[in-house]
């Protein structure tokens, strides 16, 4: 989705949002079609969805923890989009981890069907996993015919969101394309956040908000370029930065590592994940991209202690070794995992047809596949699995890993309780505090030697044997599986199709705009889920013009009450 204005303070509440006009088709309105979420805010007290409908009618989200809702909240204004007008509501004053049912539209024009979306946690400490794919393209056309299937099989493993290395489209020009894309994604988009980087193929002519993936996508807008190219966004323990290899020269790139280092700067998560299009590393058909990414990137991300990368561009899966300073290292506890995922139904490449496998490169193959990564508090676990369907599908799991961060201090870390109360007698003796009855007669594993008193206080820590609190696993790496495959034959790209040979649906004229700034918003206290009186924090559309020159555009701008 085109979004215009500044973020000048996204992480301190204030998120700016303009929709900016483009050339819409005039169709009689209708209910809304292409539901998707998205993450613009904080996941766990708020959820992102847009919609399009042919007219300009208004539109609203109700939501509530059954299909009877309960809560309903104005969409911002609808602006002119790509196939007629584009939507965005947030809901909003939410619970973490917890499932609420959705509808959007209006009671006039209709509403959509009934959908869930899930709220992320609110702690480091609770588990949850990610999903992450690339390379959904067809050969000349849109979607593959593979990808509503590997989507779908992928959603099963009940990701908390979904992370998509770019290369949707055969040719981000084309609006029959994206059409394509979102009607094969449909089953899944409703129900699961899709944050994606841009793809090689997925913008031709336009960049940024002129491009169609752009206009289609809603993500947190960037400080440095204002635009949703390069953007980050936080989920439980993970804090996921996402980069443009696309519309960037080699200035360009620096400054976006200048964002980057601006961004790790402040994340306290525990993991730290980076997604792009084109890898750092690969032995695929296309290879390492070093002329920008290395010399540019990935300085920045061994300053930060980047825990993972995922790229796609080779339609491939590759995972490689424990990597620093480019050099492989005994452990991924302090190096960085690198992960090709390009299986996600575009035609695979044959397994190094003109060079061969990088002496780093741990495992290969290429299947229809995803990668699932399952995060518990300082523990990761990395599987990617095949995907039956097709000439190029495949089934079973062809790479598994476990990785074991040392963080210091844990945040998860939970202190040994040595000399808890012994069945009632000594309450508010041992350490200070109650163990809800958890060693009312038993010792626990050594941590209390003490058994039951007969009415006599424990001495407390003093019988805790072997235990140091502040003592962490070092990193502990499981290879369950290793797999090579034999060389396929693949399928031959035909290329793009000449833009000037594309018929009347598929490329609308565009609607000159003015340039304009948001409006900033200032908004001082708590940047948590309350404000500094306790009082929920709740979003509000403000709607704003361009007063000089009387263009531009309106914006729909978010703002904390």
């Amino acid at each position: 989705m085109r979004i215009g204005g500044h973020i000048r303070t996204f992480l301190a509440s204030v998120a700016g949002m303009c929709v900016l006009a483009t050339a819409s088709l005039a169709f009689a309105a209708d209910a809304p079609r292409f539901v998707r979420l998205s993450i613009m805010l904080e996941p766990d007290w708020t959820a992102t969805v847009s919609w399009e409908t042919n007219g300009e009618v208004p539109g609203e989200i109700q939501y509530g923890l059954t299909p009877a809702y309960g809560t309903t909240e104005a969409a911002f204004p609808a602006m002119p989009g790509p196939t007629g007008f584009s939507h965005l509501a947030v809901a909003q004053g939410l619970d973490p981890a917890t499932t609420y049912h959705y509808r959007v539209g209006n009671a006039t024009d209709g509403y959509s069907a009934d959908y869930t979306f899930t709220t992320a946690p609110d702690t480091q400490c609770a588990p949850f996993s990610f999903v992450a794919l690339g390379e959904s393209r067809a050969s000349v056309s849109g979607a593959s015919a593979d990808w509503a299937n590997v989507l779908s099989q992928a959603a099963g493993e009940n990701p908390g969101f979904i992370l998509h290395a770019g290369d949707h489209v055969a040719n981000g020009a084309f609006l029959a394309q994206w059409k394509d894309f979102f009607d094969k994604s449909a089953a899944v988009i409703p129900f699961v956040p899709i944050m994606s980087a841009v793809g090689a193929t997925d913008v031709a002519i336009d960049i940024g908000d002129d491009a169609l993936y752009n206009q289609f996508f809603a993500f947190p807008r960037n400080d440095y370029t204002d635009t949703e190219d390069f953007y980050s966004f936080d989920y439980g323990s993970v804090h996921v930065a996402v980069l443009s290899t696309e519309t960037f020269n080699e200035q360009n790139y620096a400054d976006q590592a200048m964002w980057l280092d601006d961004d790790l700067s402040w994340t306290d998560r525990i993991w730290k994940v980076v997604l792009l299009n084109r890898p750092p590393y690969s032995s695929g058909a296309f290879g390492s991209d070093d002329g920008k990414i290395i010399p540019y990137l990935t300085d920045v991300f061994e300053k930060y202690g980047v825990d993972l990368v995922i790229g796609a561009h080779d339609r491939d899966y590759e995972r490689f070794k424990p990597l620093k300073g480019g050099q492989e290292v005994a452990s991924y506890d302090g190096a960085t995992l690198h992960v090709v995922t390009g299986g996600a139904g575009a035609p695979v490449d044959p397994l190094f047809p003109s060079r061969p496998k990088l002496p780093e490169s741990a495992v290969t193959d290429n299947k229809n596949h995803y990668v699932v990564f399952s995060v518990n508090g300082t523990s990761m676990h990395l599987k990617a699995v095949r995907v039956p369907g097709g000439f190029q599908g495949g089934t079973g799991v062809i790479d598994e890993l476990d990785v074991q961060k040392t963080v210091s201090p844990d945040p998860c870390f939970v202190e040994p309780d040595a000399g808890t109360p012994d069945a009632g007698q000594d309450a508010g003796q041992d350490g200070g505090s109650s163990d809800s009855g958890v060693d009312a007669s038993t010792s626990d594993s050594g941590l209390d030697a003490g058994a039951p008193d007969a009415g006599e206080a424990d001495v407390g820590p003093a019988d805790a044997e072997g235990v140091d609190a502040a003592q962490t696993d070092t990193a502990q790496i499981e290879d369950t599986r290793g797999v090579d495959v034999d060389s396929l034959d693949a399928n031959a790209d035909v290329g793009f199709v000449d833009v000037a040979e594309a018929g009347a649906d598929e490329v609308g004229t565009e609607t000159e705009m003015a340039d304009q700034d948001a409006t900033l918003i200032e908004v001082s206290g708590d940047a948590g889920r309350e404000t500094g009186d306790g009082a929920s924090r709740s979003l509000a559309p403000v709607d704003e013009t361009d007063d000089a020159g009387g263009g531009g555009c309106s914006c729909a701008c978010i703002a904390v009450q």
